[in-house]
């Protein structure tokens, strides 16, 4: 089958290049469609679309707010895992972490003391969180499998994917206790 060159077929919606089971994923290697590398890229790729979702769903305000930085963390975590290793591109770092660790101490104050685990479904946006949450994990957990197969320069990525998750929990949890927030 005679494909175009990846620059070329990045302008293109289909390009066959994918039919076979392998994909390009930017770096010049083809790479199985299962390979630990892709497994990351399409769980951080679900989350965001969760985030989104739920971003559509929420009202003006912090929280919509912070729902767009994480979908905007994602991106750039993304963005950094898809660079090769020397690249110029934007890493995530203690400012980041930081960041995350400010949201989660201001949704912590307003929801009050936490007892119990949550069940979501009053609030639409809530369980897309919910749902953002778990794929979150399912990512971290692909991405330790991931650095076992290659040598990471950003060891900071595990620990943000693990404090994003908790935000993003907490952030559903806020939005199912005040489910009249909803467009």
């Amino acid at each position: 089958m005679g494909w175009g060159s990846l620059e070329e077929d990045l302008l293109k919606t289909t390009t066959g290049r994918g039919d076979d089971g392998w994909t390009d994923p930017g770096h010049g290697n083809r790479v199985e469609k299962d390979d630990p590398e892709i497994e990351v890229y399409g769980a951080l790729d679900e989350a965001a679309a969760f985030v989104q979702f739920a971003y559509s769903l929420m009202r003006s305000g912090d929280e919509k707010e912070i729902a767009a930085g994480i979908r905007d963390g994602l991106g750039k975590v993304l963005s950094e895992l898809a660079q090769h290793r020397g690249s110029s591109a934007q890493s995530v770092g203690e400012e980041d972490l930081k960041l995350i660790e400010q949201w989660i101490e201001r949704l912590e104050v307003r929801i009050g003391p936490l007892s119990g685990w949550a069940v979501f479904g009053e609030s639409s946006a809530a369980a897309a969180l919910n749902c953002a949450r778990t794929i979150l994990r399912r990512a971290e957990r692909r991405l330790v499998t991931r650095f076992k197969t290659i040598d990471s320069s950003n060891e900071k990525i595990l620990a943000y994917l693990n404090r994003l998750s908790d935000l993003v929990y907490l952030l559903a949890l806020y939005e199912e206790k005040h489910p009249g927030t909803e467009p």
